[in-house]
């Protein structure tokens, strides 16, 4: 995706952050440690990332691609680039 898709996100003094399913882990995590950072799983991910971050209080998890997703979204796996390129009228 075009990375000026995603820089629009706007979140105040966020760090929005999105990965694949199996992209975070504990180690990765140091990079963004003391910061507040709001990450956008991939579609059935959320459960995942929420319990992997759940000891850094500054970092959390947004569940929007899961309460928007339809069943296609889901069985296409769509991630945050595939929303935003979505709402420009694009599609992958």
């Amino acid at each position: 995706p075009p990375p000026t898709a995603l820089n629009t996100l706007s979140l105040h003094d966020a760090l929005p952050i999105s990965a694949g399913k199996n992209n975070l882990n504990r180690e990765k995590l140091k990079a963004v440690q003391g910061r507040r950072v709001v990450f956008f799983p991939d579609l059935m991910a959320f459960e995942k990332w929420r319990d992997i971050v759940k000891w850094m209080p500054d970092v959390s998890v947004s569940d929007i691609l899961e309460r928007r997703a339809t069943e296609a979204d889901r069985a296409a796996g769509l991630d945050l680039a595939d929303y935003l390129l979505r709402e420009k009228g694009f599609e992958r």
